[in-house]
């Protein structure tokens, strides 16, 4: 069960000196944007949020997620207050589901990220409350994958993101026959 304490101040964001990317949202990302619709995040809500956003970068790497093909491979759309705890929390869908609680990721943070759950905070009973309690929870995760990739700073990012892209293994059965034929 999530802890009922609230151990931060709502303004503590700007006294950490970092920008949120939520800044960069349509009203500051203070209003709900619309309810995330669609079945595939490069074709349908993933573009949405583009356009709504304009974030074209992951937000806890910076990785440019439109860079190249393989970047934009591995774009994710993270909910900054997971699912589990909305649920938990017994909070409108809603809230849930908006693109407001959503931030542009990599699949690498976004998995990083699904094993993070917040503690120590009071259910939001507001949509302002609401919205200091993701700020909040962003930072925490943003701080924390930041502590993962210095302590692995030579991890092949590259091979992270190859490793997450589908395989077509009649397409490796030609690159093979062709290795084997030169």
């Amino acid at each position: 069960m999530l802890g009922v304490t609230n151990r931060m101040d709502v303004n503590s964001n700007h006294d950490q000196g970092q920008t949120l990317p939520f800044h960069a949202y349509p009203h500051q990302g203070q209003e709900l944007l619309g309810a995330v619709t669609g079945a595939n995040c490069r074709h349908e809500y993933g573009l949405r949020f583009l356009q709504i956003t304009g974030q074209h970068t992951c937000a806890y790497c910076g990785l440019n997620l439109v860079e190249t093909y393989e970047n934009w491979l591995t774009m994710a759309l993270d909910h900054v207050v997971p699912d589990n705890v909305c649920k938990a929390w017994g909070l409108p869908h809603n809230w849930k589901e908006d693109y407001s609680n959503r931030v542009l990721c990599c699949t690498a943070c976004n998995t990083f990220g699904n094993r993070y759950t917040p503690k120590e905070y009071t259910c939001p009973t507001t949509l302002e409350e609401f919205y200091a309690v993701r700020d909040r929870i962003f930072l925490e995760r943003k701080t924390l994958r930041e502590a993962e990739i210095l302590v692995y700073p030579d991890a092949d990012v590259g091979a992270m993101v190859r490793n997450h892209l589908p395989r077509s293994g009649s397409r490796e059965r030609r690159c093979s026959r062709r290795a084997m034929a030169s």
